[in-house]
């Protein structure tokens, strides 16, 4: 589920900081799903949690759990 990545990468990051991925929320929002995991994938956050950042990015673009 898209929600449970967003809960996830809240969970790591916080509120604040997860509000600064305005590139990937604005893909949500729009529904591009493959771009929102695309920015998702293209920080800093991703670099430091690794495989987890993977398994976040394809949950966002398939909308399948994988947690």
């Amino acid at each position: 589920m898209r929600q449970d990545a967003i809960i996830d990468m809240t969970f790591n990051l916080g509120i604040s900081r997860l509000a600064q991925f305005q590139n990937m929320i604005a893909a949500l929002a729009e529904s591009r799903f493959d771009d929102a995991a695309t920015e998702a994938l293209d920080s800093r956050w991703a670099r430091q949690v690794g495989q987890r950042a993977q398994t976040v990015a394809k949950m966002i673009r398939t909308g399948e759990r994988q947690l």
